[in-house]
């Protein structure tokens, strides 16, 4: 018996509907390998900034003398940041040079002296995201004499090794003692970034600085983007099977 029109145009839909699903099967197969090859050099999608403003004096632990006084183990934890080292003490926003002393309500100070060594180390509070893809910063001099001279760098294996950043000196202030945002992106994201520090040594005469407003930018593994895309495609070819099984049932019952 000779199929009705509807019939026929039912079964042609199917025949479409079915080579939809292999389609999407192929396209899934191709974005997973295409996912997979896609190296981490260059731009990273950013997952999140953790950024620390020092205006809870509730994270803030004084270490042998008054917070506000010189000492080399006063604290400020916060995010999976811990902050200590110096001689630094908690700085306020006093103005100094005509520039407030902090852009919120407390900064860090680092003293003017030889071997001043402060450290910003960060744990990862989130196991999925363990990449570390920029570091920002705000900071400021003192004054223009004499000239401050931090070194500036970072490790991402827990201090055995440790790369330079930048060097805070009157020419990276711009010659002003007015607050200004260091940022760095790493080309390449730094591993396992429960072992990532950044660390201020002073290098010989130097003037004091203050910093403010540290933050890193943390992302998942390239393992979590190909994961978290195949498990949207998986689904949508799920739904798009279902959907299409629907109206097969609905065509042919």
């Amino acid at each position: 018996m000779a199929s009705s029109p509807g019939r026929k145009t039912g079964v042609r839909s199917g025949r479409w509907h079915a080579l939809d699903d292999q389609m999407m099967i192929r396209f899934a197969f191709a974005i997973s390998l295409l996912l997979a090859c896609i190296p981490t050099a260059g731009p990273v999608a950013f997952a999140g900034m953790i950024t620390v403003d020092f205006d809870n004096p509730s994270n803030w632990t004084a270490g042998s003398s008054v917070i506000s006084s010189y000492a080399l183990n006063h604290q400020y934890v916060d995010q999976g940041f811990t902050f200590t080292g110096g001689a630094a003490l908690r700085n306020t926003t006093t103005l100094q040079d005509t520039v407030a002393g902090a852009l919120g309500t407390h900064s860090w100070r680092l003293r003017d002296a030889v071997g001043v060594s402060w450290t910003a180390t960060y744990t990862t509070i989130d196991p999925n995201v363990n990449q570390i893809a920029r570091l920002s910063f705000d900071a400021r001099r003192w004054d223009s004499s004499p000239s401050p001279n931090f070194v500036v760098e970072y490790t991402d294996d827990s201090g055995d090794s440790f790369n330079p950043l930048i060097t805070l000196n009157n020419a990276a202030f711009d010659n002003s003692s007015a607050w200004k945002t260091f940022s760095f992106d790493f080309v390449t994201p730094v591993l396992r970034s429960d072992q990532f520090a950044v660390r201020f040594v002073s290098a010989g005469t130097t003037e004091r600085i203050m910093i403010d407003n540290f933050s890193v930018t943390a992302v998942p593994e390239p393992a979590s983007f190909v994961m978290v895309a195949l498990a949207g495609i998986g689904g949508f070819a799920a739904k798009r099977s279902k959907k299409n099984r629907l109206k097969s049932v609905a065509l042919h019952g």
